[in-house]
């Protein structure tokens, strides 16, 4: 009998060991009790490995849901993150979700009308980042500001697209030193704060500005702590890494193959296996 029970138990143990309402395409997810709209990602029963694509929206059945932000996925080892925040509302990352959770390569992509931009908030953030992507977000801010980010001490590179409208009004990156490059593709720059970066990124690190705009920069609040602005020789070949390929392709920043390079960035795989983000 208390064979029975054991067996039972942990049955029903490893049954429940995950609490997810429903899965989509590898993703799992919790619905919103208040509203049954929207949806947060959680962990499932398969660990999340390699790249992740979180859309701005899934469907179950005949129900669509919003994708409002992360509730769990804590010790997962990525090779990229990409959230695709949706154009009305907020996109959240719970208190302690990340925990353990190291990502290299992180893009937030939202927006996709010019009407309507989207508000990414933090209160939790992946660790070993080598570099983040940022494309035409509204807002970009952290609850307990930088201290989220932390030191990130193998970030070397960001990347502020063209639409990435109001990127944060605390400081977000101030306690990153590594920061080697910043490439913003901003053509009207506004002020961002003052201390958005680190005291060493400003003095060491290039800012790599659209052609045109180096003076617009340079008279801009926080941009204008750079030591070193250029509007010439963007880099092209941005975080290298290597896998297997036969052919050349092409592949927008969700991931998604193209039949050409794209205006904007554009990832490229080559035939020798080589990765790099191309900006045109």
């Amino acid at each position: 009998m208390k064979k029975i029970l054991l067996v039972g138990l942990g049955l029903l143990l490893s049954i429940s060991a995950y609490s997810y309402d429903i899965e989509v395409d590898g993703i799992y997810y919790n619905i919103n009790t208040k509203d049954y709209e929207s949806v947060r990602v959680v962990t499932g029963d398969n660990p999340y490995i390699g790249s992740l694509h979180i859309p701005d929206t899934v469907s179950y059945g005949e129900k669509k849901f919003v994708v409002i932000g992360i509730d769990e996925m804590k010790n997962c080892s990525l090779d990229s993150l990409i959230i695709e925040p949706n154009n009305y509302g907020q996109f959240g990352f719970r208190e302690g979700s990340l925990t353990g959770t190291t990502v290299r390569h992180f893009v937030i992509h939202g927006g996709k009308d010019n009407e309507h931009y989207p508000t990414v908030s933090f209160s939790s953030f992946p660790k070993g980042l080598e570099s983040m992507t940022i494309e035409k977000v509204l807002w970009f801010t952290s609850i307990y500001k930088s201290q989220i980010v932390g030191k990130q001490e193998s970030l070397k590179e960001i990347t502020i697209g063209k639409g990435a409208d109001i990127i944060s009004d605390d400081p977000f990156f101030d306690n990153c030193e590594s920061i080697e490059r910043v490439i913003s593709l901003i053509e009207e720059p506004s002020d961002i704060h003052i201390n958005m970066f680190s005291t060493k990124t400003y003095l060491n690190a290039t800012l790599y500005v659209p052609k045109g705009t180096k003076e617009r920069y340079a008279a801009c609040q926080g941009w204008s702590n750079f030591f070193n602005i250029t509007d010439e020789d963007v880099p092209t070949n941005i975080g290298t890494v290597k896998v297997k390929s036969d052919s050349e392709c092409y592949y927008d920043l969700w991931g998604r193959k193209q039949t050409y390079s794209q205006k904007g960035i554009t990832i490229v795989r080559f035939p020798d296996g080589t990765v790099r983000k191309i900006y045109k």
